[in-house]
């Protein structure tokens, strides 16, 4: 026993006990250091392994080190050629009591931070936010087994129908079609399609259709583990009936592998069977397959499969619902006639709502229908209860979140479009629209990188180079670019007349008359009707001075869509009358198309201040101050809420109103910032033409703030010339090419 007494002594006195207590605490601190730096910085995993192998190493030589050296005042000897007489080892150790002491100090402050300045997320909160990623799936695009490309058409309908049958569950996030569909014969891996799409699960499988037989073979796959959850054959007969059974089997086992649950509502929901006409059924799956391209002949295409579908099977609400649907994009897009097509829709819709009227789509269509009859209020009514039915519907909730933005609930707006860009990262028209959403508040850069997202995707995508160019030449004030941007649209789909309109109003922008007429001619050749092709050519003939055309062209903006851009053809039309002081026909004009502004009091908003300020015009010349100066109060407020720029900013309304308000001093400055800022939207009408202005137009500054435009736009048009010439623009199809 002495001799073991005697060896811990020496090791007390070896220090060897204090050398591996401040071992161990620096190694502590070393490793909980490193596994806050390490993931900070992206290191592997294999960097933290190799520092705690190495730290355990350490320790035991850390030990033998202390036994058989000590550190003396000549420095680093071996223990046994020190004389006990001369040893500092007692004073060596105290100083390691004192180091020991402080790194205890540190190791608890480290804890401190650790548990209460850096505390983690409570559980719930960090549960709830991973909860739509735990829970969620992308169904990829299935496999024709059958070898025969014929039945194309027919798989990626069944997967579609899939789709729908699962975005219908409430309990997960189902990625929509238009993101899965870009990993058709795709080499990327399962992990990498769930990161890009923010999904737990991917469930991929395939379709065999054999004469009257169709097998299913689908497998569920744990993205971060590339485990298999579930997997299943179901082969059946080749019945609407059956598929429909299959898919229910297929959600369901989804529903239980995901640990989510189906409420009474879903599950009634998904046992019913749209159709028992197979026909019918493939009818419709070619009209919602043709409905994607988003063009003309496309959607005329969708038009004609659905309307065979309800001829085969009249009880078949789907199909009522995407006929309504089919004929609404036509009206939008093809430039015929749009009172026609949207009444073909809404009898469409009403029967369809006749047979169903707890089908998602029809609500959808019933809710975008509204809104083209200028029922806000309905339409998001309709769409409300469109996305309770089925609330993964992103481009339903791409739509509400479109009925927000006009009705001024830009919040609100932001956050649907967000969700909807969750549920379908990769579409470009939901992207499109959140940038474009983004810019109406001003966050222009943040607006152009998703617009890089948007061209990442889909390199043609006309709406892109649309809004694109909108933000150049309605933010930055950069005309030429706004021009190359549309060319790239129209070059995209040159049969759209709304592409060509706007193509026609930057080229007006930039005082090049002709090329103007050339565009604006192209549009109206379009859409004889098209309130964007008129209402561009109501602005050139303005500008032109030739009264008659811009009258007979303002009428038909009147006709099809009298609220065109905010009231300009209202603004243009109203000049001659104004001029020769017919007031009576300016407020008849006006009272037309904005019936609110001549209530008591008048209901000025964010969609008519600026017909406010020009109805304010017409009341001074007539000596009413008093109305007048209400109107122009309530237009100020309704710009105190907006942005200068883009396509929803105020522009120089302010000066309108400064100026009326016969403050020059104010309205000059406000036009010296207008322009600083980059404004140049309409410039000429604005210089040239608009009463509201009268006051200030002879002004010395005003007139040398229009020379500087002026100048800075002939620039610009000289650019777009020379972009041009050198091949950069690019070629739109001669008409009839």
């Amino acid at each position: 026993m002495a001799g073991l007494s005697e060896y811990f002594r020496e090791l007390r006195r070896r220090n060897v006990f204090r050398v591996g207590t401040a071992y161990a605490i620096v190694a502590w601190l070393i490793v909980q250091i490193a596994s806050i730096a390490l993931p900070t910085y992206g290191a592997p995993e294999w960097v933290m392994q190799v520092l705690l192998i190495l730290v355990v190493l350490g320790f035991p030589l850390a030990l033998v080190f202390a036994w058989a050296f000590e550190l003396t005042p000549e420095g680093l000897k071996r223990e046994r050629e020190v004389v006990r007489a001369e040893s500092v080892a007692a004073q060596t150790g105290r100083k390691l009591d004192y180091f020991i002491i402080a790194v205890l100090s540190a190791a608890v402050m480290l804890l401190v931070l650790d548990k209460i300045v850096w505390k983690p997320e409570p559980a719930d909160e960090v549960a709830a936010r991973s909860a739509e990623v735990e829970r969620s799936i992308a169904v990829l695009p299935f496999e024709n087994f059958s070898g025969d490309l014929a039945n194309d058409p027919f798989t990626v309908g069944v997967h579609d129908d899939l789709l729908t049958q699962l975005s219908k569950i409430s309990s997960f996030k189902t990625i929509s079609r238009t993101s899965v569909q870009q990993y058709r014969n795709t080499n990327k891996t399962i992990s990498e399609i769930a990161d890009e799409l923010g999904v737990a699960t991917v469930l991929e499988g395939g379709v065999q259709r054999s004469g009257d037989r169709i097998r299913f073979n689908v497998q569920l796959i744990d993205a971060e583990t590339d485990a298999h959850l579930w997997a299943e054959t179901y082969d059946r007969r080749l019945t609407v009936a059956d598929i429909f059974a299959i898919q229910t089997e297929i959600a369901t086992s989804v529903c239980d592998a995901l640990q989510a649950t189906l409420s009474p509502d879903e599950e009634h929901y998904l046992a019913k069977v749209p159709t028992e006409s197979l026909e019918a059924y493939e009818a419709y799956q070619l009209g919602r397959q043709a409905m994607q391209g988003r063009v003309t002949t496309s959607i005329a295409e969708a038009v004609d499969y659905f309307s065979e579908a309800t001829t085969i099977d009249p009880k078949f609400g789907l199909a009522w619902a995407g006929l309504s649907d089919a004929y609404q994009y036509l009206a939008y897009y093809s430039g015929r006639n749009v009172d026609e097509l949207l009444r073909q829709a809404r009898e469409a819709i009403d029967r369809a709502l006749q047979l169903d009227d707890q089908i998602s789509e029809a609500q959808s269509a019933l809710a975008t229908l509204l809104e083209s009859e200028g029922d806000k209020s309905g339409a998001m009514m309709a769409f409300e209860r469109s996305l309770k039915l089925d609330p993964n519907n992103a481009n339903a909730r791409f739509q509400y979140a479109t009925v927000l933005y006009e009705s001024g609930n830009l919040d609100r707006a932001l956050e649907e479009f967000e969700r909807a860009a969750r549920l379908d990262p990769l579409s470009p028209v939901i992207n499109d629209s959140y940038a474009f959403t983004l810019a109406a508040v001003g966050r222009f850069d943040e607006a152009l990188s998703r617009y890089r997202i948007v061209h990442k995707i889909d390199a043609d995508f006309p709406m892109a180079a649309v809004s694109i160019g909108t933000i150049y030449g309605l933010a930055y004030g950069q005309l030429d670019q706004a021009y190359a941007w549309y060319r790239k649209a129209l070059a995209a789909d040159p049969d759209v007349p709304f592409y060509a309109s706007v193509l026609g109003l930057v080229a007006l922008q930039m005082d090049d008359y002709d090329a103007a007429e050339n565009w604006i001619e192209r549009a109206l050749q379009k859409g004889p009707r098209h309130a964007w092709a008129n209402g561009a050519m109501v602005m050139l003939q303005s500008y032109r001075g030739n009264m008659p055309e811009m009258q007979r062209h303002a009428k038909a903006v009147f006709e099809s869509e009298p609220r065109w851009r905010f009231g300009t053809a209202l603004s243009h039309a109203r000049v001659p009358d104004l001029r020769s002081g017919n007031y009576e026909s300016v407020l008849k004009r006006y009272e037309a198309s904005y019936p609110e502004l001549f209530a008591n009091p008048p209901g000025v908003n964010a969609g008519n201040y600026r017909s406010a300020i020009d109805l304010a015009g017409v009341y001074l010349e007539e000596g009413d101050r008093q109305r007048a100066a209400y109107l122009l109060a309530q237009s100020q407020e309704q710009m105190s809420r907006k942005i200068r720029l883009g396509f929803d900013g105020y522009g120089v309304s302010d000066v309108q109103v400064f100026a009326l308000l016969g403050r020059s001093d104010d309205a000059l400055a406000a036009l010296h910032r207008a322009i600083g800022e980059g404004w140049r939207v309409d410039w000429q009408y604005f210089f040239d033409i608009d009463p509201n202005l009268d006051s200030i137009r002879d002004h010395p500054t005003f007139l040398q703030l229009r020379s500087e435009v002026e100048q800075d736009v002939a620039e610009q048009l000289e650019r777009s010339r020379e972009m041009d010439a050198s091949g950069e623009l690019a070629p739109v199809p001669e008409e009839g090419a």
